[in-house]
């Protein structure tokens, strides 16, 4: 099913959901509340109980992937750019222009560090504590090369 969520422990199916896109993105620590990023540009707060959709935010362009630390969460968008989000309450933070080409990866280091990877070949590891407007890119990592 294109954008099926499931959540499963051991024993049976506890959450069934659906996106209106590729899911590209899932986190769940166990708890009553999931979350899923999908290419439909949203990212969704989930009740396990229920399997309905409590809250969801809007990207400006679809996600491609997804990682969570400490209640925060980094969305690497198709065109490039990186939204960082809080998950409690589900809500924008602030976004930035990673690279020329859409977000492959990312990985949240720490709440203040993540490193991403890019289409073109690109990586780069960026500092999330400066203020906006300032350079948050500390390196990028050149060598790999896209098929072609």
């Amino acid at each position: 099913l294109l954008g099926a969520v499931f959540l499963r422990n051991t024993s049976r199916t506890l959450m069934r959901a659906s996106h209106e896109g590729v899911v590209t993105g899932v986190h769940w620590e166990g708890g009553a509340t999931a979350f899923s990023a999908s290419a439909d540009r949203r990212l969704a707060q989930w009740d396990v109980r229920t399997g309905s959709r409590v809250a969801a935010l809007q990207a400006k362009r679809p996600i491609l992937c997804m990682d969570v630390c400490e209640g925060y969460a980094a969305l690497g968008l198709d065109d490039g750019s990186v939204c960082v989000c809080s998950l409690s309450p589900l809500r924008l933070l602030f976004s930035f222009k990673a690279h020329d080409s859409p977000v492959s990866a990312a990985r949240l280091v720490t709440v203040s560090q993540l490193v991403t990877s890019c289409a073109g070949g690109g990586v780069a590891l960026w500092r999330l504590d400066e203020e906006e407007g300032s350079e948050r890119r500390l390196t990028r990592f050149d060598g790999h090369t896209a098929p072609g």
